[in-house]
């Protein structure tokens, strides 16, 4: 979201500082032409490109540009007619350039996109309406983030209002007001305080910074942003990213002790301590906890798999390449994160054990042999 942000505020950004505004609009491929080129000895590939804009204040108009495919080994920004396209548009002096961007995706997008709303409603009904509006409500949430960041306000005090607001808000909407909402909130924010102290702490203790980080140089090219401190900025990304397991594993282990009470009530046990409740609670953060240091390992593997190879193949060692601040960042992101989702199985279960054993019309320990 913050590199979406980023992109959209370039044009502005490039305005201000270089006097030269980048446009990006979105056009259709009306014709190509396949012809040759001779630079440096080697003949390439070119196309000659008419385009429809789609949008912009060139909506309607027809425009030409050169395409060079054979750039990429691969070519697969060969062009056909037909194809949705955004396009660069800048007019330096007196002269327009236009290159194309990439392809249009946004159908492919809205077409998974579809596939999630439909199977979320069809397999979890009501729920899942619950879970759309969850969903609206934390990007809302994220959208006050990035604008509080563009504004220049104190980016860990807005990470800090977020996360009250996207936890209370969502387990609101999710378990609705009551004694399992507090449940859900108090555990996962004590996971993400765990996780905060870590981050900060362990991030201070290693140097880290922003050196070598893929984003940096992107982030410092526009004006809006330079000024900020990115370090900061990729804290928070570290801290907003573990929220959401942490309410997951909070509501998982909530809902499980619930199931072991009602059980208990239907079979009409008379007594059943408290203890046994949490260690029920802990029971089910067991398999999560299992289950869940597994899933964050592969998806940390397979989002950096490509790092790690450039890296091997140049001979450089794994113990040698923890130190690098772009593998140190990722491990610092999954193992911050994780621990505080650990942390929040004990105290949920505990919690859990506690609060919900006691109802006004009903209490275990209160009635009689």
């Amino acid at each position: 979201m913050i590199v979406l942000m980023m992109l959209l505020n370039w044009q502005s950004v490039l305005a201000q500082e270089n006097k030269t505004v980048v446009n990006y609009w979105y056009a259709r491929v009306l014709n190509v032409q396949d012809t040759e080129n001779e630079i440096n000895g080697e003949k390439q590939s070119m196309q000659k490109v008419e385009i429809e804009m789609l949008d912009g204040e060139k909506k309607g108009e027809k425009l030409q540009f050169d395409n060079n495919p054979s750039a990429y080994e691969d070519n697969d920004r060969y062009l056909r007619a037909g194809d949705k396209i955004v396009i660069s548009y800048q007019v330096v002096g007196d002269e327009a350039k236009i290159a194309f961007s990439d392809f249009v995706r946004t159908g492919q997008i809205g077409f998974l996109i579809f596939i999630f709303v439909v199977l979320l409603l069809v397999i979890s009904g009501f729920k899942g309406i619950r879970s759309i509006i969850s969903f609206g409500w934390v990007l809302l949430n994220i959208i006050y983030f990035i604008r509080g960041v563009l504004a220049g306000n104190n980016v860990y005090l807005l990470v800090l209002v977020m996360a009250i607001s996207i936890v209370v808000g969502s387990s609101i909407i999710l378990v609705g007001w009551d004694r399992k909402m507090w449940l859900v909130v108090l555990s996962s924010l004590f996971g993400l305080l765990i996780s905060t102290i870590l981050v900060l702490g362990v991030g201070h203790w290693a140097h880290f910074s922003e050196i070598g980080l893929e984003d940096a140089n992107l982030f410092h090219l526009s004006g809006a942003l330079k000024d900020l401190d990115y370090v900061r900025i990729i804290y928070a990304g570290m801290i907003i990213g573990a929220l959401g397991s942490m309410m997951d594993i909070t509501i998982s282990i909530v809902a499980g002790v619930e199931e072991t009470i009602n059980m208990i009530k239907e079979k009409k046990v008379r007594r059943f301590e408290k203890n046994e409740l949490f260690e029920s609670g802990l029971n089910i953060g067991r398999e999560i906890m299992v289950v869940n240091a597994n899933t964050l390992i592969l998806a940390y593997a397979g989002s950096s798999i490509t790092i790690w190879l450039i890296a091997i193949s140049q001979g450089y060692s794994g113990g040698l390449l923890w130190n690098f601040n772009m593998i140190f960042v990722e491990v610092l992101r999954i193992l911050a994160g994780t621990i505080g989702i650990f942390a929040t199985i004990p105290i949920a279960a505990w919690l859990s054990s506690r609060m919900m054993i006691f109802e006004r019309s009903y209490s275990f320990e209160s009635e009689e042999q």
